[in-house]
């Protein structure tokens, strides 16, 4: 499987090497940190695992720290969401309206830091901001496809026989490419050429963009499926 990089300081998430990171708490709640539970009151904060972090955040338990960076990246002159149907990212994303570009097209370059959102994609706004705020760090963010189901369980038997003959075990974590987080670098554009013409040997387009991350191998996250788990997956 892919490895991921430690993680890095960040102060837009206060995460720190070895995988945890501190998140604010905003209600009451029970968590257990490093197999013993403890009960937190709302202002506190705990230092747990990335992925328990996000979750927490994802359901309201727990906040992002304010970070002004935020602010800073989400700006039309920076920010692009590229997506088959603008209109209809504008109307999911309307609080973005006024900070970012809608623009029709597959995912491609257009800004400093980029989203490609497929239409119908039900994530929570909020994301967008998280999402952004991690390209300072990374070059490229995607969430999992599935936990339980990886590149061997996906796509035809040729896209499997072909994407096997690159990364050589298809034991591998799948990508959900209804929603990446991209970055403008010279990795992410190689990849982005590179995938279009793998799109053309692999049908699956998740397979597809795995194969292209194998190919270019860029400084990439890996984004908990909870980012798009709520909406209806299709094989």
């Amino acid at each position: 499987m892919l490895e991921l990089s430690r993680w890095r300081l960040s102060s837009a998430f206060f995460i720190r090497d070895g995988g945890y990171m501190w998140i604010q708490l905003v209600t009451k709640r029970a968590i257990d940190v490093r197999g013993k539970t403890i009960h937190y009151e709302p202002g506190d904060w705990v230092d747990v695992g990335k992925h328990l972090a996000l979750k927490l955040i994802d359901e309201g338990v727990a906040r992002i720290p304010d970070d002004d960076r935020y602010v800073d990246a989400l700006r039309v002159e920076n920010t692009a969401i590229i997506s088959d149907d603008p209109k209809a990212a504008e109307n999911h994303f309307s609080s973005f309206v006024d900070s970012v570009e809608f623009i029709e097209g597959i995912p491609m370059i257009a800004r400093s830091f980029n989203i490609y959102w497929t239409p119908g994609l039900n994530i929570k706004p909020s994301l967008i901001t998280a999402g952004v705020g991690l390209l300072r760090t990374w070059e490229i963010a995607i969430p999992v496809w599935d936990y339980d189901h990886l590149a061997v369980h996906l796509g035809t038997e040729e896209d499997r026989n072909y994407l096997k003959g690159v990364i050589r075990d298809l034991r591998a974590l799948a990508f959900d490419h209804r929603l990446i987080f991209f970055r403008d670098c010279r990795n992410v554009e190689r990849l982005l050429n590179i995938w279009r013409d793998e799109c053309d040997k692999i049908s699956d387009k998740r397979l597809s963009l795995l194969c292209a991350v194998y190919r270019v191998k860029p400084y990439i996250l890996h984004l908990p499926m909870t980012w798009t788990q709520n909406y209806d997956k299709v094989d």
